[in-house]
């Protein structure tokens, strides 16, 4: 049933984003649709009739406060406050269509200093997310209960601005946000406690599970309280290479923020905990109404697919003070085999009392629950002799051992289980979790694109990558080609069909896989880019956890490219005598002709302490190819053919010099510099098109229709004594040829 809010506009001021809104994929996962409001983020007010767990839901919404500039309140006679609001028909410059949900709703007006939503986390303690050093919320005030009422009949009715009672405001005195070392968080606390607000618990240890139901509170655009109904955790995010099963951020849908979201807890009601606090928008978009004029805007519901809202709390937790009954650990994920067991066979769990404080209490009731046996599959059984009711003082601790019990000749799969520990002196619990998976294939591989080169036929070439086995058992690995020009590990496709093998990976281990050309790829259209992928999976599906793999694989037949690395400093013209060399070579081993040749070098230098596009004018360099005693000029300032760049473009960096990051690639570490590449032979690049006579060199053009098979070898030379340019290190350099087949000239 929609309930219906009538709003009366008072305020002076307009609304300021503090926060700006990350955009989102609106295809990926769609809205909900046919929903009373915005798909399932609703008013505060409507918490009784939408909230599966009402009283947790409540705990939350009375635990949520924003925190606010002392100037968007003023003393009334009586000693209550008035809040400026302002009607929610506008927001940041957009005028807002009367069909935005929550429209003409009282918004505290913005007084230019940037408000957040935030949480109780003690009876003087406020969470929030700070964006930074430079927010310092001392002397600001935290409204208590800022939100539209419920009626008893279940219909909505606004809050009052004009009456807010002094018993719902505090004052920060003081904060700690360690630096900002520990997340975007901070912990501020009140000039007085709060007693008569619910606190949240902050997660300390262990991570959400997939599934749990979610909501997110605060005060989006400055408005009376918002809640998210139906959210749940649908993955989890982190940096280890299998995030989906080891991260620890949740992945909540759907849930909205905007602008002052900002600080907002986003709330495991399953589990009791605060997960994290928002930092990051999503969801909630300012959508422009079509053909309106004067434009107006709509806000909408437009979910991509989830990202992090923020780094755990969990990280920031020390500085938060411990009131309540701590379990330990809340999350493990127990592997094993039916052969071998689980090879976390007993569990140490320990319950701590926090020692006594102004707000710790001098005891805490505990009550442990352990959950049926399930017959037949793999359980978690208690296996010390410990009273399951009982009473901890505070600063003690009780510890207690649980077994993961593997039935004889189990399947493979993955066995979710909980027990639970009641903190009853504060309506609290704790489900403690394991995941039992066994015989559950998990790996990764590289993804890097396998880049094939080649030009005289039969192609050689091989690329290899690594398969890895995370799991502390033998993986069965199927890796397949979707083309049937490549070989995987020597094996080529049968029967016009693509190749496959299989690979038994030991527990933890590698495995290197090598690509090849097949004969097929003979026939391949010569200077034209071919893909394939290589698919890498589990050979038993329903053993596998990691979703295929795929790596891609490029091949340009006709075309070869040769890298050397360098890492040496060109040596300074001489005053006097020979001038001293810049020499390296590159071996090439295949025999071909050549049709086309670029050679690229790759320079390295401090910031500001030279440019490359100076020191041309103080080079030469040159090239032999095999079977040659003379030189080809590559580089000559005075000799360098015309080049018109378009634009506005200096001659020098348009017509030499790249920029690109893959060309600076040779693996040399320590340079924190620029990085310029020099390239001749190509199209835009012209090389010099003649010798001087009598000067022992070879035109560039001469190297058409040679083999190439041999020692190319460059020198690199500076010919000015005491130039404006100090001397560059080269990285490496690289010849990249077109060609076709063997030659015999």
């Amino acid at each position: 049933m929609t309930r219906t809010i009538r709003f009366i506009a008072r305020g002076l001021f307009g609304a300021v984003l503090a926060l700006p809104v990350t955009a989102t994929d609106a295809g990926a996962i769609p809205p909900s649709t046919g929903l009373p409001t915005i798909n399932f983020w609703r008013d505060a007010c409507e918490m009784a009739a939408h909230a599966d767990d009402p009283a947790e839901m409540q705990r939350v919404i009375d635990a949520t406060v924003f925190i606010v500039e002392p100037r968007a309140l003023g003393l009334n006679p009586d000693g209550s406050y008035y809040v400026r609001t302002r009607p929610f028909v506008d927001f940041d410059g957009m005028i807002l269509s009367p069909d935005s949900p929550f429209y003409g709703e009282q918004a505290i007006v913005f007084g230019g200093l940037p408000g957040r939503s935030g949480f109780l986390v003690g009876p003087d303690s406020v969470v929030t997310t700070p964006h930074g050093t430079g927010f310092d919320p001392t002397g600001y005030c935290v409204l208590f209960g800022y939100e539209n009422g419920a009626l008893p009949d279940g219909s909505c009715v606004p809050i009052d601005p004009t009456r807010f009672p002094a018993s719902q405001v505090r004052v920060i005195d003081r904060y700690d946000n360690a630096g900002l070392t520990l997340g975007d968080y901070l912990v501020a606390h009140l000039s007085e406690p709060v007693p008569d607000r619910p606190f949240l618990r902050v997660r300390r240890s262990g991570h959400a599970e997939v599934g749990d139901a979610i909501t997110l509170v605060g005060h989006p655009a400055r408005l009376p309280k918002k809640i998210d109904t139906a959210a749940h955790v649908i993955g989890l995010a982190g940096n280890g290479p299998t995030a989906y099963l080891d991260g620890d951020v949740p992945l909540a849908y759907p849930v909205h923020s905007i602008a002052f979201s900002s600080g907002s807890p986003l709330y495991n009601l399953s589990r009791q905990y605060v997960e994290l606090a928002v930092m990051t928008g999503s969801c909630g978009v300012f959508r422009p109404d079509q053909g309106s004029l004067p434009q107006t805007h709509t806000l909408v519901s437009d979910c991509g697919p989830p990202g992090p809202l923020n780094s755990p709390i969990k990280t920031f937790a020390p500085r938060i003070e411990r009131i309540v009954l701590e379990t330990a650990p809340l999350s493990v994920r127990n592997i094993g085999t039916a052969a071998a067991g689980f090879a976390q066979p007993v569990t140490t769990y320990t319950l701590v009392a926090p020692s006594r404080s102004a707000y710790a209490a001098a005891a805490i009731d505990y009550r442990i629950e352990m959950a049926a046996p399930v017959i037949g599959e793999p359980d978690l059984s208690l296996l010390s002799s410990v009273p399951l009711e009982g009473s901890l003082d505070a600063g003690t601790s009780l510890s207690f051992d649980v077994a993961a019990v593997m039935p004889p000749g189990q399947a493979c799969g993955v066995f979710e289980r909980e027990f639970v520990v009641h903190d009853l002196t504060h309506g609290l619990s704790d489900r403690v979790h394991q995941t039992l998976e066994v015989a559950q294939t998990v790996f990764d591989a590289d993804r890097t694109v396998l880049e094939m080169a080649g030009i005289e036929q039969p192609y050689v070439a091989t690329r290899t990558f690594q398969i890895r086995n995370l799991r502390p058992a033998k993986a069965f690995i199927r890796v397949r080609a979707d083309q049937n020009w490549v070989t995987i590990d020597g094996v080529s496709g049968s029967s016009g069909g693509a190749p496959q093998t299989g690979l038994t990976i030991g527990a933890l281990q590698s495995a290197t896989v090598t690509i090849g050309l097949a004969v097929s790829a003979n026939g391949l259209a010569l200077h034209t880019a071919h893909q394939a992928s290589i698919v890498v999976s589990g050979a038993d599906p329903a053993c596998t956890l990691t979703p295929d793999i795929s790596v891609p694989v490029r091949f340009t037949p006709g075309t070869l490219q040769f890298r050397q690395a360098i890492d040496a400093t060109v040596p300074p013209a001489a005053a006097t005598g020979p001038a001293p060399q810049l020499i390296a070579s590159i071996e090439v081993d295949e025999n071909f002709c050549v049709d086309e040749v670029k050679a690229s070098y790759v320079f390295d230098h401090e910031s500001g302490a030279f440019e490359t596009a100076a020191w041309l004018a103080e080079s030469q360099w040159a090239l032999q190819r095999p079977g040659s005693a003379a030189w080809m000029p590559l580089w000559d300032r005075d000799a360098v053919p015309a080049c018109v760049p378009p634009g506005l473009d200096a001659p020098d960096d348009w017509c030499y010099l790249y920029n690109t990051k893959e060309h600076c690639d040779f693996g040399t570490p320590g340079h924190n510099g620029r990085c310029d590449t020099v390239a001749v032979g190509d199209t835009r690049r012209p090389p010099l098109p003649v010798c001087t006579p009598g000067s022992g060199c070879e035109p560039f053009a001469g190297r058409i229709g040679k083999p190439a098979r041999g020692t190319w070898t460059m020198r690199l030379g500076d010919r000015v004594v005491d130039g404006v340019s100090s001397q560059p290190r080269i990285r490496g350099w690289s010849l990249t040829f077109r060609g076709r087949a063997a030659c015999t000239n």
